[in-house]
């Protein structure tokens, strides 16, 4: 039996210039949505995710891409992990052994990993996946830092600040991750990967 969790779900359209907004609207007459209209031309990722975890109401946070990347049986898990443990946080990692990775693209993996295990090292962090945006994060966590990126480092970002900072407990879950059927991604190996 699956636990149900009061939920509110936050959804955050960064500029976008197809029918994002309007399919949104419809969606809204059917599922309580939360929507912020972001403008064109002030857009990226990082301003995204905070303006979604400004207007979160609820205990918790969990950041899921729109981008259909994240399972969403995933979310119960780390609502069940986070009150069962009574941790801050729930970090997903795309590369534990029990975790998934569908059609993840071959540069883009080696970059990661390079650069996670290097970023692990380098910061004392025992966790692999600083780099995923899908984590479960207590408000009161969140609403206690000051988030400076406003591109796609903000996962980095934030990982790093609440395992350093906030000095908070911290589980680790394997997530499954599927590739991108529609749509090309904005994020540019190079330039945000540097």
């Amino acid at each position: 039996m699956v636990k149900e969790y009061q939920h509110e779900f936050v959804v955050v359209n960064d500029g976008s210039t197809d029918h994002t907004g309007a399919i949104l609207r419809a969606l809204k007459n059917r599922v309580p949505l939360k929507i912020i209209d972001r403008p064109v031309g002030d857009n990226g990722i990082g301003k995204s995710i905070k303006s979604g975890l400004l207007a979160a109401a609820g205990d918790f946070v969990i950041i899921v891409m729109a981008d259909s990347s994240d399972d969403p049986r995933d979310v119960l898990w780390m609502m069940q992990i986070a009150q069962k443990q009574d941790v801050d946080a729930v970090y997903g990692t795309r590369f534990a052994r029990e975790g998934k990775l569908i059609n993840y693209p071959p540069l883009k993996l080696i970059v990661n990993r390079l650069f996670n295990f290097l970023a692990a090292f380098l910061l004392k962090i025992p966790q692999y996946d600083l780099s995923n945006a899908f984590k479960l994060y207590r408000r009161e966590v969140i609403s206690s830092l000051i988030l400076d990126s406003d591109s796609f480092d903000i996962t980095i970002e934030l990982s790093v600040k609440v395992w350093l900072h906030a000095k908070r407990k911290i589980a680790v879950i394997p997530n499954k991750w599927y590739g991108r059927r529609k749509g090309l991604p904005k994020w540019k190996i190079f330039r945000e990967g540097i």
